[in-house]
């Protein structure tokens, strides 16, 4: 795996999770809803890690500043949301942080009405 020690101690005490893209590109990855909703519209969310410098890699220390890239319904990473943030620490915390909305119920109330 391609991703420092450090940052992969770290992302491991906030549950997150690894995802290799080949060529010796890996990141802390996580996958918040799958599926699909009843209209067909997909629930699918990648979030990201990657360093401020060279989004094409992973932060190598905790004080990074970082990104966390957002892809919706977006398997191939083509579109995103960018998220700056001054350590790679609070990038990761952000990661860990998001719920899944669908979950919670927060969308099912708006599903309801498709």
């Amino acid at each position: 795996m391609n991703i420092s020690n450090k940052i992969w101690e770290a992302a491991e005490k906030l549950g997150l999770d690894y995802i290799a893209t080949g060529g010796g590109f890996d990141y802390v990855w996580r996958e918040v809803g799958k599926g699909q909703n009843r209209a067909g519209i997909g629930r699918g969310v990648d979030l990201v890690l990657a360093s401020q410098e060279d989004l094409a890699c992973s932060p190598d220390t905790l004080s990074e500043p970082s990104v966390v890239a957002i892809y919706v319904n977006d398997p191939d990473w083509h579109e995103g949301t960018y998220v700056h943030f001054k350590t790679a620490r609070k990038a990761m915390k952000f990661m860990a942080g998001v719920q899944d909305c669908w979950k919670n119920g927060v969308a099912k109330e708006q599903e309801a009405t498709l």
